[in-house]
């Protein structure tokens, strides 16, 4: 489906967005944004907010960027947040090697909500991927990266005759060792959940475009 040219104008939009500017606030900033079109590609809902719910999981990826997986550079052992949160091995079976985390990312999107939790690992009411009733198509992934900033961006398309209604989002990570002389299989991981302070509606036959925005400007 080709998005055609917007019916709305930049000023129609910035009246559609939710306000996020917040005093004060920390060198580490998360936005989620939404983008609704109608089955002729028109622009028909834009929200913005603040991402604030990041889970034990994503901490703990973070810890392997700052303090790397396993130690020292040419050791075994592995950090213990790696160990008691992404249940990895506590070492290597061959310390010649050298071991390291492979991760990729997708968005996932839900008609459910939940209380937040930094243990949550799913959505509460995930929508599944395909083009039946209640479902949406997931097409379209890409990560971008600009300087400090990261941009994960998802479009669905919802191939069914009923509008569905979008009430929670998540950054899903699928998270695995590669390393000489062990086998450890991959695990997907919820990192980050968020529901929105308004529905997001997507038409029948429309698209929406979700992104999540991380930026380290500090």
């Amino acid at each position: 489906m080709i998005v055609a040219p917007s019916i709305v104008t930049d000023s129609d939009i910035a009246n559609l967005i939710i306000p996020d500017d917040i005093a004060h606030e920390p060198s580490f900033e998360a936005y989620i944004e939404a983008t609704v079109y109608d089955k002729e590609g028109h622009t028909i809902q834009h929200h913005r907010q603040p991402m604030r719910s990041l889970t034990q999981y994503f901490l703990a990826l973070m810890s392997a960027l700052l303090a790397g997986t396993y130690k020292p550079a040419s050791g075994n052992v592995a950090q213990p947040l790696l160990t008691s949160i992404f249940g990895l091995p506590s070492t290597i079976s061959n310390s010649q090697y050298c071991a390291g985390i492979g991760w990729d990312f997708t968005i996932q999107v839900g008609s459910g909500s939940q209380p937040f939790s930094v243990t949550l690992n799913s959505l509460a009411a995930p929508i599944a991927n395909g083009s039946g009733q209640g479902q949406l198509e997931y097409m379209g992934w890409n990560v971008t990266y600009s300087g400090t900033t990261h941009y994960y961006t998802i479009t669905t398309y919802n191939a069914t005759d009923s509008a569905i209604t979008v009430t929670e989002i998540g950054l899903v990570g699928t998270i695995g060792v590669s390393c000489g002389g062990c086998s450890v299989p991959s695990s997907t991981f919820l990192l980050s959940y968020d529901t929105f302070s308004s529905p997001i509606t997507i038409p029948s036959n429309g698209l929406a475009t979700f992104e999540i925005i991380i930026s380290f400007p500090g």
